[in-house]
């Protein structure tokens, strides 16, 4: 499977996160939707990867601004908090 399994397993603790989260606290609550968004992310890099891979072309990976990085260090305190 292209995109590793570093990055299925990123897949799935981000799906757990998402669903205690939603558990916890509900579909509409504001921190399981940024997990929805972050679960949609990496399926989306999981499945650039595996179209690239397909085609026999080399992976390159986005670069992320300092601004995001920021956002996901106050993501993830929030998520230590649940």
């Amino acid at each position: 499977m292209s995109g590793g399994p570093a990055l299925k397993d990123q897949l799935e603790k981000a799906r757990k996160r998402m669903e205690e989260a939603a558990d916890r606290f509900g579909l509409n609550h504001p921190a399981v939707y940024e997990l929805s968004r972050e679960l949609d992310e990496l399926h989306n890099l999981w499945e650039q990867e595996t179209i690239l891979h397909q085609r026999g072309e080399e992976i390159i990976y986005p670069l992320r601004s300092p601004m995001q990085r920021t956002k996901k260090r106050s993501k993830q305190a929030m998520m230590k908090a649940i």
